[in-house]
């Protein structure tokens, strides 16, 4: 009988299915938000090996910084990776970046997002590549920021 009574509570908990969580793939689909290290802007490549992108998720503002300009402004979602960059305020020294300077231009221009790769890619209307940016935490910082001469970069990376 003291057999049987132990093996009760097992032979019920047989009876009860157990749920086994699928993952879904939709959780390990890319995620637009965060600060990202501008590769490409409108086909240059900024003279700040530095130059950061940041996507906030908690306000719809963004911010891109570099040696010679601050970008922000608000940014806008809609279905099948649409994206548009609006209220665009720039403070902007750049005599001879060209990448820099037209930042501004570039980032009016956008108008949807795809990734590839580990690369965030911006287009424009016609579907051409306007900006990249590679995600900040995969890589380290270069240039100047080894030196701990970048302080905008430290405002970047707190988004």
């Amino acid at each position: 009988m003291k057999k049987t009574a132990l093996l009760l509570p097992l032979l019920l908990s047989a009876c009860f299915p157990v749920v086994i969580p699928v993952a879904n793939p939709l959780d390990k689909a890319p995620n637009i938000y965060g600060a990202w290290r501008l590769s490409d802007v409108g086909g240059y490549s900024p003279n700040d090996p530095n130059a950061i992108f940041t996507i906030n998720n908690s306000d719809d503002g963004f911010s891109a910084v570099s040696e010679c300009v601050k970008v922000s402004g608000r940014y806008g979602l809609g279905s099948s990776h649409m994206l548009t960059f609006n209220q665009i305020q720039t403070d902007n020294q750049c005599a001879e970046n060209v990448a820099e300077r037209n930042l501004p231009q570039v980032l009016h221009n956008v108008r949807s997002y795809r990734f590839n790769s580990r690369h965030l890619e911006l287009l424009n209307e016609q579907g051409r590549v306007v900006l990249v940016g590679k995600r900040l935490r995969t890589e380290k910082a270069k240039g100047q920021a080894d030196l701990g001469n970048t302080s905008y970069l430290l405002d970047a990376r707190r988004n």
